[in-house]
């Protein structure tokens, strides 16, 4: 029973404090506009100009109490809203420097142009890992744009087709992979097969029960 008295009493307090900061604020609000009207009572026949001070104190007391904004006589409300924006918009607008990727130069281009023509079988990724080696850190997604306006301008010839790749190294191709064993009582195995692709022939396997990089190596 306390408890509820004590919310009801708050609940009171804060209607009439809402009530009264209307008050407050909806006369604050008729005593700017009375001061901008004497102040252009000799514009007699003329529209009625406000400042910026005069358009900032009416946003801040029409943001301050919602219900203030139904007594303005000067302005629209929408106008107001409009000026809200504008000063949100003049707040935030800041010049700020022009952040990214600096553009690549002509001599580290003609680089990548002479890496990738002695080199054709090097990719974007080869290339910008070779680029580290000299402290020049350049990301392998701008080396390929470079190499592909190259290829464009003709400077690059291209290195022909998958397919044409496969028919001139079937001779020396191979394939490797694992697969898995699973016993009768849950043990799992490895298998490792080697095999060569033009005939399709088992070169080797070997089985483990831990496939890691070591083990591999040195079946290689």
């Amino acid at each position: 029973m306390f408890n509820f008295i004590v919310s009801l009493l708050k609940s009171m307090f804060s209607i009439i404090f809402k009530k009264q900061k209307d008050v407050i604020f909806t006369l604050l609000l008729l005593k700017k506009e009375n001061e901008i009207m004497k102040r252009h009572l000799n514009l007699a026949g003329k529209k009625t100009s406000s400042n910026i001070s005069d358009r900032f104190c009416l946003s801040l007391i029409a943001s301050l109490s919602k219900r203030a904004i139904n007594h303005l006589t000067i302005v629209k409300p929408e106008t107001l809203l409009e000026w809200q924006r504008r000063f949100i918009k003049k707040r935030w607008s800041f010049k700020h420097k022009k952040r990214g990727r600096k553009p690549v130069t002509a001599d580290l281009k003609n680089l990548i142009l002479e890496m990738k023509t002695d080199n054709p079988l090097w990719g974007c990724r080869r290339i910008s890992d070779e680029l580290k080696k000299l402290n020049i850190d350049i990301h392998h997604t701008t080396v390929n744009k470079i190499i592909q306006t190259f290829r464009k301008q003709g400077k690059i010839q291209s290195n022909g087709s998958w397919k044409k790749f496969l028919k001139s190294n079937w001779d020396s191709l191979y394939g490797m992979d694992f697969m898995t064993i699973d016993t009768l009582f849950g043990k799992r195995f490895y298998l490792l097969i080697i095999l060569e692709l033009k005939s399709r022939r088992i070169i080797r396997f070997d089985l483990t029960e831990n496939p890691c990089r070591e083990f591999v190596k040195q079946r290689i």
